[in-house]
């Protein structure tokens, strides 16, 4: 029983560091499909935990209300609420409507059955160790939901890169059409689309032309860079049009043309 208990320990603390280094560190250095959920599915596995650690007898509630809240948290039901609190506080919180990242509730029945074998472990612990870890949890739940410092600089540029897709396949498989789905043919026949990026600290919308060169390659122009934010940061922080420019190449543009994967954090509208 108490190897079980011990092996439950390791599993939350790995977890919880992996969720601090993920959102301070891997999703601004590798920016791809893994890191943006990863945020997702190890805060599920502790933060219901965490709570069931000190309110054991709410176990099932708390579960229950974690996948609600969830739920909400992610869909386009909480985007007026988001608004209204970002509005009366001053603040700028701010999430990517994406429904896969629903997947990540699949995470909390595995959370239920080792928060049940864990026990009070919580309790067992010195004073020093408890609070640390108490916090370290808290911290690393609020760090996912940063505020943002957002700027609108409204660049103008003529940048042009050749991607390896036909416009179609760019548009489709590579970038995500807002909300999910395939766009319609009235979108894939305009040629100037606003995009919205989103990877580690840094979300973009920028407005692009794509014109296909022929059935394997695509011609994709920024034209303007209206607003960027960035999560958890401040003023001085703001970026220089150059450093923009140097980080659009590798956010954008080099992740395009290196991965097949899609792109997730890129949304589309005429």
């Amino acid at each position: 029983m108490n190897s079980i208990k011990k092996n439950t320990q390791l599993v939350f603390l790995t977890s919880l560091t992996l969720l601090i280094l993920n959102d301070f560190y891997f999703k601004q250095t590798f920016h791809n499909t893994i890191t943006g959920k990863l945020s997702d599915f190890a805060g599920l596995l502790i933060f219901p935990w965490f709570w069931s650690l000190f309110f054991k007898q709410s176990r099932r509630l708390i579960y229950v209300g974690t996948a609600a809240l969830f739920v909400l948290w992610k869909s386009e039901l909480s985007t007026t609420s988001i608004s209204t609190i970002n509005e009366f506080l001053g603040t700028s919180f701010n999430r990517v409507v994406d429904l896969t990242d629903l997947l990540a509730l699949s995470v909390l029945p595995f959370s239920y059955k080792l928060s049940e074998k864990s026990g009070n472990q919580i309790n067992k612990y010195s004073f020093q160790f408890k609070y640390l870890i108490s916090g370290l949890s808290i911290f690393s739940f609020l760090a996912t939901s940063q505020p943002e410092f957002d700027v609108s600089p409204n660049w103008e540029f003529e940048e042009s890169y050749i991607l390896p897709f036909n416009k179609e396949e760019l548009l489709t498989k590579h970038m995500r059409y807002k909300y999910g789905g395939t766009p319609p043919a009235s979108i894939l026949a305009q040629s100037e689309f606003d995009m919205e990026y989103e990877g580690g600290t840094y979300r973009f919308l920028f407005r692009s032309s794509v014109i296909e060169i022929d059935s394997s390659n695509s011609w994709l122009t920024l034209k303007e860079l209206k607003s960027y934010s960035i999560g958890g940061q401040g003023k001085r922080d703001e970026l220089q049009k150059a450093t923009f420019l140097q980080l659009f190449e590798k956010e954008v543009i080099d992740y395009l043309r290196v991965h097949d994967s899609n792109l997730s954090a890129v949304s589309f509208s005429p």
